[in-house]
């Protein structure tokens, strides 16, 4: 029987995280930070990224895979919401495998089919996870590879997490990368803390300069 272990790194989901309170910049960015785009008129997060350096950030966009600065991703109604994971989590070898694997990614297809399933895959994964859990630990569970041909921006994110070690095997049933929206991320702690925000300077009025 295969033993049940989850990563140190895997902690109770719970909606206790907030929103990040403290503006930084760019410049305060790390490796490994995942930064959502906040949108003021929606109030929610619509985009994932994860950070491979203070200038780069990889995502999915229509387009497919794609590494780009951080600016790209703030506009003019929105701001960039940075998250960080405990000190520790990102070694040295995990921000290679993620700087690795990210970058294999460009160019990878957009899951247009499994954005669209998101809520449907997340209530069959619930209504399953029982089951999936004791098949696992009877050795009975093939899990899905990591390594996929088409992401969708949140579903990439999990699987940075898995490919870096982060999320270990036993874990990955609970973890299903395509049942995370940009919001599901953001109230995961295992997808980090809010730490700050990214913005465009908004005049008193509440408009932008």
């Amino acid at each position: 029987m295969k033993e049940m272990k989850i990563q140190e790194t895997i902690m109770t989901r719970t909606r206790t995280q907030g929103t990040p309170q403290n503006d930084i910049a760019i410049e305060d960015l790390q490796p490994g930070d995942v930064v959502h785009s906040y949108i003021w008129e929606d109030d929610e997060y619509v985009h994932s990224g994860i950070c491979l350096s203070q200038d780069e950030i990889a995502h999915f966009v229509y387009e497919g895979g794609d590494i780009v600065p951080p600016n790209q991703l703030i506009g003019n109604r929105s701001r960039l919401d940075v998250y960080r994971s405990h000190a520790g989590i990102w070694t040295p070898d995990r921000l290679v495998t993620l700087d690795t694997f990210s970058r294999e990614c460009v160019g990878t297809s957009y899951d247009y089919v499994g954005a669209g399933a998101l809520e449907e895959s997340k209530h069959e994964h619930q209504s399953t996870i029982r089951d999936k859990l004791e098949r696992f630990a009877k050795g009975k569970l093939n899990l899905p590879p990591i390594k996929s041909s088409k992401y969708f921006c949140s579903q990439f994110i999990v699987c940075c997490f898995a490919y870096a070690g982060i999320i270990g095997e036993s874990a990955q049933v609970l973890y299903d990368p395509k049942t995370y929206s940009p919001e599901g991320l953001a109230d995961d702690p295992t997808f980090g803390l809010p730490v700050g925000y990214i913005e465009i300077h908004r005049s008193k009025l509440g408009g932008f300069r």
